[in-house]
């Protein structure tokens, strides 16, 4: 960076579940991508899922889904999931 603290790097990346391949609907978790001691996740999922247990506590389950776009029934299933997602 001191050589050229002017320069920018641009581009991007791609999920491919395959060429020619139009049947099969796909999510990617956790895309992770990490510089210089930084690290970002990102998440496509087409839902919004709990990232962890306390996004569920005091109603917030109530705008949350599972992977499978179904909303949760109450703060417990929305825990669960959490946890699940947690573990990977």
């Amino acid at each position: 960076m001191a050589a050229y603290p002017n320069a920018t790097i641009s581009g991007g990346f791609g999920v491919n579940q395959g060429s020619f391949n139009g049947g099969p609907y796909a999510a990617t978790d956790a895309l992770t991508i990490s510089y210089n001691g930084s690290t970002w996740t990102y998440d496509f999922e087409p839902f919004r899922g709990p990232a962890n247990k306390d996004e569920c506590k005091d109603g917030g389950w109530r705008g949350l889904s599972d992977a499978s776009g179904q909303p949760f029934k109450n703060q417990g299933q929305c825990v669960s999931d959490a946890n699940r997602r947690s573990r990977g």
